[in-house]
C-alpha cells in the first residue's frame, strides 16, 4: 500500500449517512453540513484514505501537525470530537474504532461517490446541536421559499441564530446561487449595512448612494440571505430590505432580531422556549430525556449523568428558566464546579426575586438578564474583568488579541470562560477564534462603561489593533492575497469602531490618525477606498506628527489618482515637501514627490510625472538606498513609455520586474503591486515595437496575477493592457470578453474611472461593427482615457487629443493619432494636410522604435496611393515582422501587397 492509501485520487466519499467531499473539506448528513473543525476533518480524510487499515498515533499526529511536538491527549480530544460529530459511541465503534497501542481504524464499509454540487454559501460552521425546533424548521422550511421576507423573532438567548443557521442549511439545495450569512451585531452604523451585504460578493459599493449598485449585481441572481441581529438597526434593515426585495425580484431574506421589523410584506415567526417535562411525580431520567430543555442541559453539563434521583430537579431548574435556551446553558456550565444541588439553590433564590405567577406574556430578557448576573457574579474577579473587556471587539478575536487587551495573565482567564458558555469559540481555523454571543457582549459592554476600566480596555484594543495592521503590511506579500485577507478582513470592524473611539475622545486623537494612517493596506485590498477618503481628511485635520501627516498626503494623492473629477496634481506638495525637509530622512524625502507622481500619472500630466520620477532617482543617489532606486526606476519606467520612449521605458521595466521582491517601505505603497504595473507597461511597449506575440503573453500573465490581487490591480491590467493589445490586434473576440470583464469589474467595485473606460471602449467596438452608425457623445473620464481611445478609434481621435500629442504632453500614441487625423483629411479631400500629418507620424514612429504604429501608416500611405515606392516601403516595414501573423494589421498588409 502507498503511503497515502489507496483512496487519495478520490475527491468524495460515503459512509453510513454521510459524505465527506474533499477538495471542500465539507462533511454532509444528507443536505445538512455537518460541523467540524480543521483538524477533525483532517483525521478523518487520514483515516478514510487507509480505510479498514490500522492509522498509527505517529502517523495522525504527523499529519494534522506536521513538524510539532503534541502530546497524546490532542489527538484523543480531536479524534473525540470527530467521533461526536459522527454520533459514533466510542464503546461501540461503528465509525472510528481504537486499536490499543497501535491506533485508530475506520471500520465502515466506505465508497468513492460523486461530488455533490453544494450551491455556494458562507454559512459558519453551528457549534451546538438544535433541541426542540423540528416543527419550528418544518413550518420556517415551507415558508421561507415561498415568503421573501421572514423574521425569526423572540428575546436574547432563545437560539434565534441557531435556528436560522439549521434551516439556512436545509434549504441550501432550493437556491441557485446559494445562502449568504450576514452577522449585524458587529455593525454600529447603520450606513454601512449595504456594504456589510456587498462585501460577501467582494463588491465595492459607493459610501453616498451604495443600493443601486449592489441590487443591479443581485438582479438575477436566485439566493437567500441571512440577516442575523438586527435588533439594534430594525429601521435600517427594515428600509433595506423593502428596497432590495423591489429591485432584486428573486432574493430572499431571513432576518433575526428580538423585535419585528415592521416591514412591508414580512412575515414573523416567533421562537418559543424549548418544552419542559410537565410537573408531576414519578419523573423517570428516561422520561425526561424525551424533553428538549432537558436534552440540552444534560449536553451542556460535564461530567454530569442524569438519573431518575436527579431528573425532576433538573426538570424544576429548567422550568425557573423558562426554557431559555442560553439560561439553560449557563445554569448546566455551573454544575461541574458548584453541583447539581448547588446551582437550583443559588438560582432559586435569585430566580423568586423575579416574582412569581408572572403573567406568560412578560419578556423572558429578565430571566436571561438574571441568568447573566448569576453567572457574573460567580466569576473571579480576574475573569470578570476579563469578560468586561472583550466586549470592546466587534467581531471574532484570536487568544494574543484577547491577552493583549485583557493583560498578559488573562489567558486562563478566556479559556475559563469558554468552559462557563460566556464566550463561544470557533476552532475551525488553524488556530481558533473567540467571540461573545450578541446578549453576553452588550450585558458585558455595560459593566465596563461602568467601572473604572473601561477607557484602558478601548485604548488597548486601539492599540492592538495599529499594532497588527502595521504587521500585516510588513507580511502582506509573503502570503497569497486570499490567505492574507482570510487572516485580515476580520479586523474591519474593529478597526472601524476604534477609529470613532479614538476620534471621540480629545485625548486620543494622535492614535486615532496613527489607526487610520495604518488601514491603508486593509481598506485597499477590502475594497473601501470610497470609505477610506473620508477617514484620512479627518485624520489630516488632527495629525501632529509630521512622518504620519506626510505619509496621509500622499495617501490623499494615491486616492484621488483614479479620479474622474479634475485634480491638482500638485496637490498638497509644498506641505509635503516643507514636512520632508523638517524630517531630513531621505525615505521621508521621497513621498511629496511620489504624492505628484501618483495624481499626476493617473490624470495624463506625464512631464510633471516624469520629473518627480527623476527627483526620486537623484534622492536615491544621494541615499544609496535599493528599494528607493528601485521605485524611482519603476515611476520612470511607466512615465517613460507614456511619453513615447519605449525602449529606455522596456529597460527599466525589465530591470524593476528581475529585482529581487523585497518589500517596499510603507510610504511607497501604489494601489497595484510591481509585477501586474511592470506587466502592464511591458505588454504595451512590446507591442508598439512590433513584438506583438510577445506583448499578448506578457498581459496574460499580467492578468493571471492580477486576478489574484486587490480589485484596483484588475481593473488597471484590464484597462491599460488587455483591452487596447486585443483592439489594436484585431481580435474582437477578446476584446469584446475582457471589455465585458472591465465594465463587470467596474461596477461591481463602484469605480466611476474605469467604468468610464469599459463604456468608451465599447464605443469603439460599436463602432467598428457598425461604422455608419450614428456617434454617440463621448466624454472620457480623464485625459489619460483619451489618450487610449484615440488609438482605438476615430471617434476619439479629437481636436483635444490631437492637440496632446501635437503638443507633446503625451506621446506613446503620437504615431497613430496623427495617421487617423491624417485619415479624416483623406476623407475630406485636403491631401496636403494629410501627406503631412503621413510624414510626420512615420518620424514619429521610427523615432520611437514603434514598428506596429510605423506598419500602420504605411499601410495608409499604400492604401491611399498603390505606387510602387509606398509599396516598397510597406513591404519592407513588414519585412521586419518575426512574430504576429494572426494579427489584423499583418493581414491587412499582407492583402495589399498580394
Amino acid at each position: 500500500m502507498s503511503p497515502q492509501g489507496t483512496r487519495d485520487h478520490e475527491t468524495a466519499w460515503a459512509f453510513g449517512p454521510f459524505r465527506l467531499l474533499r477538495a471542500e473539506r465539507l462533511l454532509l448528513d444528507g443536505h445538512r453540513r455537518v460541523p467540524l473543525g480543521e483538524r477533525a476533518t483532517e483525521l478523518l480524510i487520514a483515516l478514510l484514505e487507509r480505510a479498514g487499515d490500522v492509522v498509527s498515533r505517529d502517523e495522525l499526529t504527523e499529519r494534522v501537525w506536521p513538524g510539532s511536538v503534541v502530546d497524546e491527549t490532542s489527538l484523543r480530544v480531536h479524534i473525540a470530537a470527530l467521533r461526536k460529530a459522527l454520533g459514533d459511541d466510542p464503546a461501540e465503534g461503528r465509525f472510528i474504532r481504537n486499536v490499543p497501542r497501535r491506533g485508530y481504524r475506520f471500520v465502515a464499509p466506505v465508497h468513492a461517490a460523486a461530488p455533490v454540487p453544494i450551491a455556494p454559501h458562507n454559512l459558519p460552521a453551528r457549534t451546538t446541536r438544535l433541541f426542540g425546533r423540528d416543527d419550528a424548521l418544518r413550518h420556517l422550511a415551507a415558508q421561507v421559499p415561498s415568503r421573501r421576507l421572514v423574521t425569526i423573532t423572540g428575546p436574547g438567548g432563545m437560539g434565534k441564530t441557531t435556528l436560522a443557521l439549521a434551516l439556512a442549511e436545509s434549504v441550501l439545495p432550493l437556491w441557485r446561487d446559494g445562502v449568504r450569512f450576514v452577522d449585524l451585531a458587529s455593525v454600529a452604523d447603520p450606513r454601512l449595512l449595504p456594504a456589510a451585504v456587498a462585501a460577501l460578493f467582494d463588491l465595492s459599493v459607493p459610501r453616498d448612494d451604495p443600493l443601486p449598485p449592489l441590487a443591479a449585481f443581485l438582479h438575477d441572481r436566485h439566493l437567500l440571505f441571512v440577516i442575523d441581529n438586527c435588533e439594534h438597526l430594525v429601521e435600517a434593515v427594515a428600509t433595506f430590505a423593502e428596497q432590495l426585495l423591489r429591485l432584486a425580484p428573486s432574493v430572499h431574506i431571513l432576518a433575526t432580531s428580538r423585535e419585528p421589523l415592521q416591514a412591508e410584506s414580512e412575515s414573523v415567526h416567533r421562537v418559543a422556549a424549548l418544552e419542559i417535562p410537565p410537573d408531576g411525580d414519578g419523573l423517570t431520567a428516561t422520561g425526561a430525556l424525551a424533553w428538549p430543555a432537558v436534552q440540552l442541559f444534560v449536553e451542556r453539563a460535564a461530567s454530569f449523568t442524569l438519573d431518575d434521583g436527579n431528573a425532576p430537579l433538573v426538570r424544576d431548574l429548567c422550568r425557573r428558566l423558562d426554557g431559555i435556551p442560553l439560561a439553560i446553558e449557563f445554569a448546566a456550565a455551573r454544575v461541574e464546579t458548584l453541583g447539581l444541588a448547588d446551582v437550583a439553590r443559588q438560582l432559586g433564590g435569585r430566580l423568586r426575586l423575579l416574582g412569581s405567577g408572572r403573567r406568560p406574556t412578560q419578556p423572558r430578557h429578565r430571566t436571561l438578564r438574571t441568568m447573566l448576573d448569576w453567572s457574573h457574579d460567580l466569576l473571579p474577579p480576574s475573569e470578570r474583568d476579563t469578560l468586561h473587556q472583550l466586549s470592546v471587539f466587534r467581531s471574532a478575536f484570536p487568544l494574543d488579541a484577547a491577552v493583549a487587551v485583557a493583560g498578559e495573565d488573562r489567558t486562563a482567564a478566556v479559556l475559563n470562560l469558554v468552559s462557563k458558555s460566556l464566550v463561544s469559540t470557533d476552532g475551525r481555523g488553524t488556530a481558533p477564534l473567540y467571540r461573545l454571543l450578541v446578549s453576553t457582549r452588550d450585558y458585558a459592554a455595560e459593566k465596563l462603561a461602568a467601572g473604572p476600566h473601561a477607557r484602558d480596555a478601548h485604548l488597548r484594543h486601539a492599540r492592538h489593533l495599529h499594532h497588527v495592521l502595521v504587521q500585516s503590511e510588513r507580511g502582506r506579500y509573503d502570503v497569497a492575497r486570499r490567505d492574507w485577507l482570510v487572516a485580515h478582513a476580520r479586523l474591519v470592524d474593529d478597526v472601524r469602531a476604534a477609529v470613532a473611539w479614538c476620534f471621540a475622545q480629545p485625548d486620543t486623537l494622535a492614535l486615532g490618525v496613527e489607526l487610520t494612517g495604518s488601514a491603508t493596506l486593509l481598506m485597499g485590498e477590502m475594497g473601501l477606498l470610497d470609505e477610506y477618503r473620508p477617514w484620512v481628511d479627518r485624520a489630516l485635520r488632527h495629525v501632529q506628527d509630521p512622518a504620519m501627516e506626510l505619509r496621509l498626503l500622499t495617501t490623499r494623492s494615491m486616492l484621488g489618482s483614479q479620479s474622474v473629477a479634475p485634480v491638482d496634481a500638485a496637490a498638497g506638495f509644498d506641505r509635503a515637501r516643507h514636512l520632508a525637509n523638517e524630517l531630513g530622512d531621505p525615505t521621508h524625502r521621497v513621498a511629496p514627490f511620489h504624492g505628484v507622481w501618483s495624481r499626476a500619472y493617473g490624470t495624463g500630466d506625464y512631464h510633471a510625472a516624469l520629473a518627480a520620477a527623476h527627483a526620486i532617482g537623484r534622492l536615491a543617489d544621494e541615499s544609496g538606498n535599493p528599494m528607493t532606486r528601485l521605485m524611482a526606476d519603476r515611476l520612470v519606467g511607466m512615465t517613460s513609455h507614456y511619453l513615447g520612449e519605449h525602449a529606455r521605458s522596456r529597460q527599466l521595466v525589465e530591470r524593476v520586474l528581475d529585482a529581487p521582491s523585497d518589500r517596499a517601505p510603507l510610504s511607497y505603497v501604489m494601489l497595484s503591486p510591481r509585477g501586474v504595473a511592470m506587466r502592464i507597461v511591458l505588454s504595451r511597449s512590446l507591442w508598439i515595437e512590433g513584438r506583438v506575440d510577445e506583448a499578448w503573453t506578457v498581459a496574460q500573465a499580467g492578468l493571471a496575477l492580477a486576478e489574484s490581487e486587490n480589485p484596483y490591480a484588475l481593473a488597471q491590467m484590464l484597462g491599460s493592457s488587455l483591452c487596447p493589445l486585443a483592439l489594436w490586434r484585431g481580435d474582437l473576440d477578446a476584446a469584446r470578453h475582457h471589455v465585458q470583464r472591465l465594465a463587470d469589474h467596474a461596477r461591481r467595485h463602484s469605480s466611476p474611472y474605469w467604468q468610464s473606460w469599459a463604456h468608451h471602449y465599447g464605443i469603439a467596438l460599436a463602432r467598428i461593427d457598425d461604422p455608419g452608425a450614428p456617434v454617440p457623445e463621448v466624454k472620457p473620464g480623464s485625459l489619460k482615457e483619451l489618450d487610449s481611445l484615440a488609438t482605438v478609434s476615430d471617434v476619439f481621435a479629437t481636436a483635444e487629443a490631437f492637440a496632446r500629442h501635437d503638443r507633446g504632453d503625451v506621446g506613446w500614441g503620437a504615431a497613430e493619432v496623427f495617421r487617423r487625423v491624417a485619415e479624416r483629411h483623406l476623407a475630406e479631400g485636403d491631401l496636403a494636410a494629410a501627406r503631412a500629418l503621413f510624414d510626420r507620424s512615420l518620424a514619429v514612429a521610427r523615432a520611437q522604435g514603434a514598428l506596429s504604429w510605423e506598419l500602420r501608416t504605411a499601410t495608409s500611405l499604400a492604401r491611399w496611393n498603390r505606387s510602387p515606392a509606398h509599396l516598397a516601403a510597406l513591404a519592407a516595414v513588414l519585412d521586419r515582422f518575426t512574430q504576429g501573423d494572426g494579427t489584423a494589421d499583418l493581414r491587412q498588409a499582407r492583402a495589399l501587397l498580394g
